[in-house]
């Protein structure tokens, strides 16, 4: 059964709770889920991790407790430069590099891309090209979860 868990954020994720990003995941039974996607705003997780979280009761949402066990995929988030758009021309090759080495990516628009690495993807690699888009400020970018385990 797919649910939406709360994840911490770090110095708030903006509207709403401004400490929480929503992640789609499985549940698994015993308060265990597997996240469906990398996150865009909390630290520490990435897709296919299993974590431990729990609902203090009534209304409130699932809350992520802690990681239980980590899926070897990595996560990196990047930011697009001001007038640089997701679907765009000068930013489709990166992408396309991208996926070629194995990422998957996650779009937050406007300007917030998830890149998830599994575990067999060459991390130096995918640093260069996310290394190349920033010299062209296309974007900047940040390790959101480089541990695999």
């Amino acid at each position: 059964m797919e649910v939406r868990i709360a994840a911490p954020v770090e110095g708030g994720a903006g509207e709403g709770d401004p400490e929480t990003e929503w992640i789609e995941a499985e549940a698994l039974g015993s308060d265990r889920y597997r996240l469906l996607r990398p996150p865009f705003l909390a630290y520490g997780l990435s897709r296919d991790d299993v974590v431990h979280a729990e609902s203090p009761g009534g209304d409130l949402p699932i809350r992520i407790e802690e990681v239980e066990r980590k899926s070897g995929h990595r996560t990196i988030r990047a930011a697009l430069d001001p007038g640089v758009a997701l679907g765009g021309e000068e930013l489709a090759p990166h992408l396309e590099r991208l996926r070629a080495l194995g990422c998957e990516l996650a779009a937050l628009p406007p300007s917030i891309l998830a890149v998830d690495a599994p575990e067999e993807v060459d991390l130096g690699a995918v640093v260069e090209r996310l290394s190349e888009a920033a010299r062209e400020n296309l974007l900047v970018f940040e390790w959101v979860d480089p541990r695999r385990s």
